[in-house]
């Protein structure tokens, strides 16, 4: 198996833009963290929330249930503001957005982009249809 490094030799053990995680040489178990970076591509690939209006997590999420943490956030949301916050195995998980990234706000009926945070993004701005 080949193992990813850095230019100065470093292992690397997520990736880059993701942050999925790698198999590692000699690893025990590699099914297991093939599965996990299966389940945060499946959260975030053609990423639909929600809302992003909640500071706390719902009382009885759906299993996938994606949201994006809104500020101020309390009880398991605390200090997670502008992440996306998933239901995995029925426990959350959180992922950073990255600049570009794009999501569909269900509740507001929008496509939005994050840029500092999400910003709406219409069509009329682009000049074409999304």
């Amino acid at each position: 198996m080949m193992a990813f490094t850095t230019s100065n030799g470093a292992i690397m053990t997520k990736s880059q833009h993701l942050n999925l995680p790698f198999i590692q040489p000699a690893q025990a178990q590699k099914h297991i963290t093939h599965n996990e970076a299966l389940l945060l591509l499946d959260a975030v690939v053609q990423l639909s929330v929600l809302t992003a209006e909640l500071a706390a997590p719902p009382e009885t999420p759906e299993e996938g249930a994606r949201y994006i943490v809104a500020p101020d956030a309390a009880a398991e949301w605390a200090g997670r503001e502008g992440q996306i916050a998933v239901v995995i195995s029925g426990d959350w998980t959180f992922v950073t957005p990255q600049t570009g990234w794009r999501a569909w706000m269900e509740d507001r009926a929008g496509l939005y982009i994050w840029a500092v945070s999400y910003t709406h993004l219409r069509a009329h701005e682009t000049g074409r249809n999304l």
